[in-house]
């Protein structure tokens, strides 16, 4: 087998993944992210003491693949049953809830452990000539090259890279991109001043069908 140069453009789970991939079938992987970290959605932040996990707070591995990784995520110590059904609540499915032992990017930071990783690097564009340049925006200038490219990100900053760099997939790939719609959500995060009333497992889930308001053992979800 050829060993290749490859670059991953973007820390998300998807990103962690397809790396994880590359590297485990012998090629040179580069993983390149915007932000301080890997892990995209599956972020966690400390503050005041408290870690917060601010995307997914948990998964579940129903799909043998991410069965086969969440027993070595479980081996490493990244991840920790939660549970696996919410009393008085016949309607949620009862398959086990992992999540994170000491945060939700620890899937991510296993995933990458074979990889180079390049954080802190904005791309600010894309070049192909015999191979693939990536260049970044301001910060240290940095310039990778590779054999092939990866892009994970959001499509609407795919488009806009896209556009930076003069790169057309072609009429059918970007009508298919410039057709994805994204829904707005706000995520707010605070710490307790006094203890919780919830009960184990310890969060508040959507109400059922027909359930106008949840009780305090009408706890946690999918």
């Amino acid at each position: 087998m050829c060993t290749m140069r490859i670059i991953v453009i973007g820390a998300g789970i998807s990103g962690c993944s397809c790396a994880h991939k590359l590297s485990h079938a012998g090629h040179r992987v580069t993983v390149v992210e915007k932000g301080r970290g890997v892990g995209g959605r599956m972020a966690t932040r400390r503050m005041d003491g408290a870690r917060i996990d601010h995307g997914a707070q948990f998964y579940t591995a129903r799909d043998i693949r991410l069965q086969a990784l969440n027993n070595q995520w479980c081996k490493e110590e990244r991840v920790v049953e939660w549970y696996d059904q919410v009393p008085g609540r016949t309607d949620i499915p009862t398959d086990m809830r992992y999540r994170g032992k000491t945060g939700m990017t620890g899937p991510a930071k296993s995933l990458t452990q074979g990889c180079s990783l390049a954080l802190n690097f904005f791309v600010e564009k894309i070049e192909r000539t015999t191979r693939w340049k990536v260049l970044e925006r301001e910060g240290e200038g940095r310039a990778l090259e590779a054999d092939h490219l990866v892009i994970t990100m959001p499509s609407v900053q795919m488009l806009e890279l896209f556009d930076r760099s003069s790169v057309n997939l072609g009429n059918e790939p970007m009508n298919r991109l410039e057709a994805i719609r994204y829904t707005q959500c706000l995520a707010i995060l605070g710490i307790l001043d006094r203890p919780s009333r919830l009960i184990h497992p310890g969060a508040v889930t959507h109400p059922a069908k027909n359930i106008d308001w949840l009780s305090d053992n009408q706890v946690k979800g999918i």
